[in-house]
């Protein structure tokens, strides 16, 4: 047969003459083709190659200079897998209005394979003519995801489909479609609206605006093209701005995205949209408005007007207002010169205006009386300074005064100064400089003149009053040694009683008591006085292992002075919260009670030189040390099972960490006793040897225990050891001519520390019986009777003093069996032989033992003698007695 792929015109084109070299290579051999038998007979009418049809059966003839033969060739026409070949045309909205897009053809794919779902092995390849689909060439569309038509506004493609056991491909052609692009306002004027009172650069814009949205479509119908808008590009098109928020949307000044579509083709065209935010009247924050009291009633009159047009720039106005709703309803408004109506202070509302927008803000207007700083209590401790050397002289901090004085007021409305006289301080001359300590001039104490004054009114308001310094004796502090703890759990913390440092502390003090002494954390808080240890006698460290600790020594007067001193915290050796569980068997005799050696058999993990480790007999003697175990080396558990107590002590530092350990003594096995421990097992084959299920004590041994395992051994020291088994395989058939066994009993519930598992070792004996010991060769020999039969009877029994020579055969049976099977004793008596000669078996079994053997023997059966009846002839009774019927004959 020959294959071609249909084409779209249903036939295939068959190239016959490519045919020829399977049809034939003889030489000298021309191949013909006929449409039919008749015309290839004759020849006449040959077929074209290639032969256009649609298939069917075709005659070839093929000739030499002599002969020729016909034969029918079947032309196949395959066709490729099913697709649907009207597949929906693929469109792209042309961009630019020329006609031409990019189209990714493999958007057709699953149409055209009419699923989803395309198998693994189809292809699909893209063609611009049919021919070339339809042969596959190499014209095929390179890329196709990314294919710019050609031809402009519509294109057809062709599909060439092939699939895994189809050897033609399915041709299908593709409409390509370029849409047009619908073309909207892309000059749409700025969309303009002020700001809000906030002035955060946001307002409002009416999106859904009839005009804005026709100002946009520009001329297009807006019954077939729809509006979206999107607050950037980026957000174009997963990401428009809601329509419930158009008519309301809140913007800074932006470009907007707006996207006009056409509702029936999808295609669309976007445009900016300019939204701009009006600024309002720029405007700084006005500050107060201040006037100088200048007869103590509160009131004075303001230039309102004035004083804020130093605020405004060009082209801007302000109205002035007494409340907000006449500020914000235009009503009242208030002139210039105002004099306020609040005593001290009012608050004025301001509406500045420009170009059409306008901002509304306000101005403090204050009265200010003659500063009056905080007056400082006669014990306050700033008027105070300790002496350290107690000569009546020492620093003040005015700074710290001062500020103490000024009491919040900002240094805009009260500027505090200090004078050696109030002459100075009234006329504000020569002020003392606070930068630095002021050192009393006077012993002990001395008085300074305080001058205040407000550099924001311009009256420039003043006031003067006195202020006494005094000096009184100090506290000492001086660094402390370390105060050291041993850590309980290795987490660098402990407890400390940090009263331990204050008969240290006292003894450095000079002046007169009482002394009072507190801890801090922090150098800030002991300075400061603020935030004291609460808990000094059993004091946790903050930080681990190392922290520094300031203490503060306060003594009458309010004087004090800080320094530190360190708590280190010494980490006993780490242990973990239990060594384990150490576990050993019993000795040989059973004893659960047996010696172990703590060090090496329970040791300490990690421990080293720098250490000594202790063991007691419970975790309660190990914490108060007692009950201590003198010879770990030597120690005889209490009990199956003992708790041990454990302490390692820091030889260096004398730190000690505890923990604990169990100590397990496993029982032996407990095999119940054999009621017999001997295997007999009869010899086999006269070997000496015989047989042994080894296994069969397993279940008396272990009686009923599931955690007993048993392995077989020639030896006591290999059961021992568990070494040297015979192997598994051997043991339920094991060939030996008898002696002792060793079962080695484990019991499999718990290994001890080594990973071996408890044992014991049972001894069993192995004997061998004998079997009956029995002549080979013999037989029993006869004559036949009558002669010519071949037969005779024999006492089979007569054997057995032939096979068992010297034997007393008093302790065996005897069975005697022919090719029918047993024979019966009674026949055995009188048997008559089958055959000539003739095997029987006989199995003795001595009765003691059990044990069987057989053996053979033959019946033979010897010809009997022939005579020929003879006839004598008489004689007369002449010898002796003539009467007495004897008579001599010559044989």
């Amino acid at each position: 047969s020959m294959t071609s792929c249909i084409g779209a015109d249903g036939l295939a084109d068959f190239d016959l003459a490519g045919h020829i070299p399977v049809i034939t290579q003889e030489p000298g051999v021309t191949v013909g083709f006929y449409a039919s038998q008749a015309d290839a007979a004759v020849p006449q009418s040959p077929l074209p190659s290639p032969y256009h049809s649609a298939g069917g059966t075709i005659w070839v003839r093929l000739e030499n200079a002599d002969c020729f033969a016909l034969a029918p060739l079947e032309l196949i026409g395959a066709t490729g897998p099913a697709i649907d070949t009207t597949p929906d045309a693929l469109s792209v909205c042309d961009d630019n209005n020329d006609c031409f897009g990019v189209f990714d053809l493999t958007q057709a794919a699953a149409d055209i394979w009419d699923s989803a779902s395309i198998p693994a092995g189809v292809e699909f390849h893209y063609y611009l003519t049919p021919e070339d689909a339809e042969q596959q060439t190499q014209n095929f569309i390179a890329v196709p995801t990314a294919y710019p038509n050609n031809v402009p506004c519509n294109q057809t493609i062709y599909v060439s489909v092939t699939a895994p056991g189809s050897t033609c491909p399915s041709v299908a052609p593709l409409q390509l479609i370029v849409v047009p692009r619908p073309v909207a306002n892309d000059d749409v004027q700025p969309v303009e609206q002020c700001d809000g009172e906030d002035n955060d650069g946001l307002a409002y814009f009416n999106l859904a605006d009839q005009a804005l949205l026709d100002e946009i479509l520009g001329g297009l119908d807006g019954t077939t093209h729809t509006v979206t808008y999107y607050a950037t590009a980026a957000d174009v098109p997963a990401n428009p701005i809601p329509f419930n928020g158009w008519a309301a949307y809140q913007s800074a000044t932006a470009d907007i995205i707006a996207v006009v579509t056409h509702t029936a083709s999808g295609c669309r065209d976007q445009v900016t949209v300019p939204l701009v935010v009006l600024a309002l009247p720029g405007v700084a924050d006005i500050p107060p408005y201040r006037l100088c009291d200048d007869d103590f009633d509160q009131f004075m009159s303001f230039d309102i007007a004035g004083y804020v047009s130093g605020f405004l720039v060009a082209g801007q106005t302000a109205a002035f207002y007494a409340s907000e709703s006449d500020a914000l309803s235009g009503n009242a408004p208030l002139g210039s010169p105002y004099t306020n109506t609040v005593p001290g202070s009012q608050y004025i509302w301001i509406v500045v205006s420009q170009g059409g927008c306008s901002h509304l803000t306000g101005m403090d207007i204050v009265v200010d009386p003659k500063p009056v700083p905080h007056l400082l209590a006669p014990d306050d401790a700033l008027l105070f300074s300790c002496d350290d050397n107690n000569d009546g002289f020492a620093p003040f901090n005015l700074e710290d005064i001062a500020d103490a004085m000024q009491m919040g007021v900002p240094a805009t409305q009260m500027v505090i100064n200090f004078y050696l006289t109030e002459q100075d301080a009234v006329a504000g001359n020569l002020p003392i400089d606070q930068t630095i300590p002021y050192v009393n001039v006077t012993q002990w104490a001395q008085t300074l003149y305080v001058g205040a004054n407000n550099p924001e009114t311009p009256g420039n308001c003043r006031s003067v009053w006195p202020v006494t310094l005094t000096v009184i004796p100090g506290a000492i502090a001086a660094e402390l040694s370390d105060l050291v703890e041993c850590d309980d759990d290795q987490d660098g913390f402990t407890q400390f009683n940090l009263t331990e440092q204050e008969a240290a502390i006292i003894a450095l003090q000079t002046g007169p008591a009482p002394y009072q002494i507190r801890y801090f954390e922090s150098a800030s808080d002991a300075a400061q006085g603020i935030s004291p240890i609460g808990n000094i006698t059993n004091y946790t460290n903050q930080t681990a292992f190392t922290q520094q600790i300031w203490y503060r020594v306060d003594v009458t007067g309010g004087c004090h002075d800080e320094d530190s001193f360190f708590i280190k915290v010494n980490v006993p050796f780490n242990l973990p919260a239990t060594l384990g569980l150490f576990t050993q068997c019993a000795d040989a005799d059973g004893n659960q009670l047996i010696e172990w050696d703590l060090p090496v058999e329970v040791p300490v993990p990690g421990i080293t030189s720098g250490y000594q480790v202790h063991y007691y007999h419970s975790y309660a003697d190990a914490l108060t040390d007692t009950d201590e175990i003198m010879d770990p080396a030597h120690y005889t558990n209490q009990g199956p099972v003992d708790d041990l107590g454990v302490m390692v002590e820091d030889l260096a530092t004398g730190c000690k960490s505890y923990t604990m350990a169990t100590i397990r003594v496993l029982p032996l096995p407990h095999p119940q006793q054999l009621q017999d421990d001997v295997l007999v097992m009869c010899e086999e084959n006269g070997s000496d040897t015989a047989t042994f299920d080894l296994t069969q004590f397993e279940d008396e041994l272990a009686n009923g225990d599931m955690g007993m395992a048993f392995t077989y051994h020639t030896s006591l020291a290999d059961a021992e050891s568990g070494t040297a088994a015979i192997p598994a395989s051997d043991v339920a058939a094991y060939v030996s001519s008898g002696g002792t066994i060793y079962i080695r009993v484990e019991q499999h519930t718990l290994p001890d520390d080594t990973g071996a598992y408890c044992h014991t070792v049972v001894a069993i004996t192995l004997q061998v019986d004998q079997q009956p010991d029995l002549a080979p060769g013999k037989f029993l020999t006869g004559c036949e009777v009558p002669a010519g039969t071949g037969q005779m009877s024999f006492d089979l029994n007569d054997i057995i003093a032939e096979m068992m020579p010297g034997q007393d055969t008093s302790g065996f049976t005897f069975v005697f069996s022919d090719a029918g099977g047993p024979i019966s004793a009674a026949d055995a008596l009188d048997y008559t032989n089958q055959t000539n000669p003739q095997t029987i078996t006989v199995d003795v079994t001595n009765t003691a033992t059990g044990c069987t053997a057989s053996q053979t023997f033959d019946l033979i059966v010897k010809p009997g003698a022939t005579a020929a009846a003879y006839a004598f002839a008489a004689q007369c009774d002449d010898f002796g007695d003539l009467t007495d019927g004897i008579a001599e004959f010559d044989l």
